[in-house]
């Protein structure tokens, strides 16, 4: 009985449920779960913005300057004709429309 009832939930709104799951996972197991999901998310953070902080202002080492433009592969062909001087204007469009279109709260 009460599967089918959870199983009528789950089909009438899902999402709904499974809020309601973590909710009361985390009202029983208390603090220390709250203490994992906090770690969590602040090493998660801690990467993205190591990544971004790399890929869009160029922080950390310079990797070492090489004379030919290599690959590694025999058929792979390069993506561009040598190293780019700039990031391209289409990997920067994405991040600020995202940064643009996010809601403010």
């Amino acid at each position: 009985m009460a599967l089918s009832a959870l199983w009528l939930m789950l089909i009438s709104d899902p999402l709904e449920v499974l809020v309601g799951l973590g909710c009361a996972l985390v009202g029983a197991i208390g603090p220390l779960l709250t203490v994992v999901f906090v770690a969590a998310s602040a090493i998660t953070a801690g990467a993205v913005l190591r990544v971004a902080a790399r890929v869009f202002v160029g922080a950390g080492e310079r990797p070492a300057a090489a004379d030919t433009y290599e690959t590694k592969g025999k058929r792979e062909q390069p993506e561009s004709r040598g190293r780019l001087g700039r990031v391209p204007m289409t990997m920067t469009a994405v991040p600020a429309a995202l940064l643009g279109g996010a809601p403010d709260s």
